[in-house]
């Protein structure tokens, strides 16, 4: 895992540049609406895996990773593919990790937009 991560960014401007171009406000704001998302997908994360529904961590995992990919948000979107792909009962430690591995990721990216 740390040899794939040590080739992601934290955050890719240059994904969300090729999708809508050179409109850094729009950038802004899409990447500051995304955190927006992300804090609550994390907080159901949470509460589900705390509930035991590893249907609804493997639905959200799979959702904020399609919105971390477009953002650019390279690494996250592995973590989050890794929880989608590991969401069962029997990998409930694995996914403990994980998630808190998210969440980590998230501060990580909100960290790289406030710095521009």
């Amino acid at each position: 895992m740390d040899e794939v991560l040590s080739t992601l960014s934290v955050l890719n401007r240059d994904i969300m540049k090729e999708l809508v171009g050179d409109d850094m406000e729009y950038i802004k704001k899409c990447e500051l609406d995304f955190i927006q998302q992300a804090q609550t997908i994390y907080n159901q994360l949470v509460s589900s895996y705390k509930e035991g529904d590893f249907s609804k961590i493997k639905d959200r995992s799979h959702f904020l990773k399609t919105s971390s990919k477009a953002i650019g948000a390279e690494q996250l979107s592995y973590y989050l593919q890794t929880l989608e792909h590991n969401s069962t009962e029997t990998k409930r430690n694995e996914c403990k990790v994980l998630i808190v591995k998210i969440g980590k990721a998230i501060k990580s990216v909100y960290e790289e937009i406030k710095r521009g």
